[in-house]
Order: C-alpha cells, then sequence, then structure tokens
C-alpha cells in the first residue's frame, strides 16, 4: 500500500469507524522499549524436537475489522511518527537466520574483502512527531547493559540486508511477504507453543486476513466513490495461535507476542509495572530469568533494566528486558541490538505480555572495518550526523556530549542494517523549571567513510 493510497484509504474512512479504529488502539498499544531506545520529546510548536502438524484454520475473524481499521487510520501515526524507533532483535534461540560468526575482531592483521559493496546511509528520519531524546537529573542516572564499550577493541562489524524492506506507509516491497517467510513464521510459532509447553498437535493456526464478510465492506466503502481497494490491503501479516489462555503472535518481522489471559500472578511483593524502582526491576528480572528460563531460551541471557529516563511530572520508572551473552564481543552486540526477550505487566501488575524478538540477519553483505570512537566525536562536531534534534534546541558541542554508545539503528524502512555511534548531547535550552535535562540522540556511522556513497551532513531543519 503506497502512501498515497494510504492517505486515501484514510479519507474513505467514515468518523464513526476511525473512532473506534482509535479506541482500539489505546486498548491494545503496548510500551515497547528498545535497547536503548530514548524517548520522543515533542515536536517543536506541538525447534530439536519437530511439533506434530496443526490444524490450520482462520483465526480471529471478528477482531480483523477492527485491526484493519486501526491500521489504516493509525498507519500514518505508528509508522511515520515512529519511523526512526528501532526493531528489536528476539529470543536467542539458534535459527536458521541466526548469523555465522565471522571472523576475530579483535586480532591484528584483520583486512576488510576487497570487494565490500558501498553502502548509502538513510538519513530521512522525518517524523512529524517530536524528537528523540531523554530526561534525566544528571546524565550519570543513565543505565545500560550494552556489551559494547569505549576502550573495545573492535576493527569490523557485519552489516546486513533488511530482508522485508517496507515503504513510507508499511506496506512492503513488491511481492509482499513470501511463502518462505510464512514458513519461518509458523515454525516460530510452534518452537514457541513448545517451549511454553502447549499441546501443538491440536494448535490451531491462523492470520489475520480479513473474512470475506469484512473484505466486502471494504469494497463497498472504495467502490462508494469510485476507486479500487489498495492492493495488499487484504494480504495477512501476521500468524497466531490460542491455548488455554495463552495468545501466541508473530509477525512478518519475526517479533513474537505472547499474551496472557487471564495475565500471571508472580511472587513478588510489588507490581510488575514500569513504575517499579531500579532494585524492584532486578528482583524481578532475576526471577523472570529462572522461572521463564526455558521460554527465553538463551544459553546466557543477561538482564538489561531498560528505562529509568523521567516524563515531564518527574515520574519514571523501569522495564526488565533479556538478551544473549554467549559468543565472541561482535555476537553480543549482535544479540544486544537484535535478539531479545521483553516482560511487561498489566495495570494491576501482573505478567501481561511477553515480547521476543529475532531479527532476520540471514543476509549477511559483509563485515566493514568501523572507526573509533574518537574519529566518530570529530564527525560529530563537524556536523556529520543524523538527529532529529531541532536546530534551535541545542547542536553537538564537546562539552555536552554525555555519554557515547555503539548501537545498530534498523528500521523497517532501511535498506542495510548499520552499526552508528550514538552520542547523547545535553540540551540546556530544554532544561525544565523541575530540574530534569534533556539529552538528544545525534548519529554518526561507524562504518569507514571509504565505503558510504554519502556522510550525512545535517543541514539545520527539523524533520
Amino acid at each position: 500500500m503506497k502512501p498515497e493510497q494510504l492517505s486515501d484509504a484514510l479519507n474513505y474512512l467514515d468518523d464513526e469507524l476511525l473512532q473506534e479504529a482509535q479506541e482500539a488502539r489505546l486498548q491494545t498499544a503496548m510500551p515497547q522499549r528498545l535497547p536503548g531506545q530514548p524517548a520522543v520529546q515533542p515536536a517543536p510548536g506541538d525447534a530439536a524436537n519437530p511439533a506434530p502438524e496443526p490444524t490450520v484454520r482462520g483465526w480471529g475473524k471478528k477482531t480483523v475489522w477492527m485491526r484493519r481499521a486501526a491500521a489504516a487510520a493509525c498507519l500514518a501515526l505508528c509508522l511515520g511518527g515512529g519511523a526512526w524507533l528501532w526493531q528489536r532483535g528476539g529470543c536467542g534461540q539458534p535459527l536458521p537466520i541466526d548469523p555465522a560468526p565471522g571472523p576475530d575482531a579483535s586480532q591484528p592483521g584483520w583486512t576488510p574483502a576487497p570487494d565490500l559493496p558501498l553502502l548509502t546511509i538513510d538519513d530521512d528520519l522525518s517524523s512529524g512527531m517530536g524528537f528523540e531524546g531523554l530526561m534525566f537529573y544528571d546524565s550519570s542516572e543513565m543505565y545500560s547493559a550494552n556489551p559494547w564499550t569505549e576502550d573495545a577493541q573492535l576493527s569490523y562489524l557485519p552489516v546486513f540486508r533488511n530482508t522485508l524492506r517496507a515503504d513510507a506507509a508499511g506496506a512492503y516491497d513488491a511481492g509482499g511477504i513470501s511463502e518462505e517467510r510464512f514458513a519461518q513464521m509458523r515454525s516460530l510459532l510452534l518452537q514457541t507453543a513448545q517451549r511454553l509447553g502447549m499441546d501443538t498437535a491440536s494448535l490451531v493456526i491462523g492470520d489475520n486476513a480479513p473474512s470475506e464478510e469484512e473484505k466486502n465492506a471494504y469494497r463497498e466503502k472504495f467502490e462508494s466513490i469510485g476507486e479500487e481497494v489498495p492492493e495488499g490491503l487484504f494480504d495477512p501479516t501476521e500468524l497466531n495461535a490460542e491455548q488455554d489462555g495463552v495468545r501466541i503472535e508473530v509477525e512478518a518481522n519475526m517479533t513474537v507476542t505472547i499474551q496472557f489471559e487471564p495475565a500471571l500472578a508472580l511472587p513478588l511483593d510489588f507490581p510488575l509495572d514500569f513504575r517499579m524502582s531500579y532494585e524492584q526491576a532486578q528482583t524481578a528480572a532475576e526471577y523472570l530469568r529462572e522461572a521463564f528460563a526455558a521460554l527465553i531460551g538463551m544459553q546466557d541471557p543477561q538482564i538489561d533494566i531498560c528505562g529509568g529516563d523521567y516524563t515531564f511530572s518527574g515520574e519514571h520508572g523501569y522495564g526488565v528486558d533479556f538478551f544473549e551473552g554467549a559468543g565472541d564481543p561482535v555476537q553480543q552486540i549482535l544479540h544486544f541490538n537484535f535478539d531479545r526477550a521483553s516482560f511487561s505487566g498489566n495495570d494491576e501488575g501482573r505478567l501481561w505480555i511477553v515480547r521476543l524478538y529475532q531479527t532476520d540477519l540471514s543476509d549477511k553483505i559483509g563485515d566493514y572495518p568501523i572507526i573509533p570512537p574518537g574519529k566518530a566525536k570529530e564527525l560529530l562536531l563537524a556536523g556529520s550526523y543524523i538527529t532529529t534534534v531541532p536546530g534551535e534546541y541545542g547542536t553537538p558541542r564537546e562539552d555536552l556530549i554525555v555519554r557515547t554508545e555503539l548501537v545498530y539503528r534498523y528500521r523497517r524502512t532501511d535498506e542495510y542494517y548499520m552499526p552508528y555511534y550514538r552520542f547523547y548531547i545535553e540540551l540546556p535550552e530544554q532544561k525544565r523549571e523541575n530540574g530534569l535535562n534533556t539529552y538528544g540522540a545525534f548519529y554518526v556511522p561507524a562504518v569507514e567513510g571509504q565505503y558510504l556513497t554519502n556522510m550525512p551532513v545535517w543541514d539545520g531543519s527539523f524533520n
């Protein structure tokens, strides 16, 4: 579905349907804090044992109409507004799509392959929703379990091609989701069900394609204004199954969402929600790591207490994530960015949602030489960076740099998954009356410039 088609589709939905779509989005939305992902500040001015074959039939048809309406009404907001947000990887279980180990990046004498293709930086971070930043009273409050450190001796990092790229409206490339990808999604769903102890022999797998009744309703709406239904609107984008109060959904990007209904009570003396203190989150993580070891499926699950940044009113809290700690330094960096498990509670503090992220890294382009953080800082101060921070909110100065980390920037619209240095810069003009400081995120490509067709240069504009 192209951007112009999306715009048309939005115009065809009546006000009542749009209102229902908004309500559905608010009821189903779950906060997702990605590895080290900052918040969005306001814009200026505004398996080893094969499972038995399960039955396959339609699932959740009564809810598809609402999902399609919500998708149409909110796609521009959720995908356009958050287009710069990072997807996250999965459960760390070795699957066929996992990247193979590369050379030892810390060994002297390593040289890149002579035929590495040039890469083009996608510097379009337009969102209209605000800018990427964190709020803390002091930068010392920032926490991250990122295995990369500034003294890491790495010569290279791998770059991958996005195997399921989407356009600006969120529609996948021509041909949509392949049968091969659906087979991978199905395998992942069954593997997850096995880990949960579900009866895979009787498991019913469905998708989120609309029923014929729902399709006809859409057709009538488009026909009433003399238009055809946009291509791909009815194509399924997830597989799902439900059994004994546990629902599993697998998206095309290999994200698994597990929902417990009713939510699970945990033997904790505090609620499992984002309002936990750091110490409470650590206690919850240690319990979850042991109790849900089979579901997490990692050899060496490392705890990542996410969040900690504050709201405008001075409230803050933490989330509980895990990433695979096994492997060499490069593999650990990849696991931290792409392969994770996230646990979330409901309003009553019970375990409600678990998300397992398994990004497809099967299309490895090559191992690229990376620049050291000192060189990246030079480029930052020279203006070669990507950011959503408005120029009037502040620009990089060496005395304002409070944190440097290496991350992979990977959006569903990007052609490549590439490493970047992320610098947090204090924005003095955005200091609040309650003492909260704002730290904006600025990105410099970590790949050596000779392998880039374009080095981003900030032009002072916003979005």
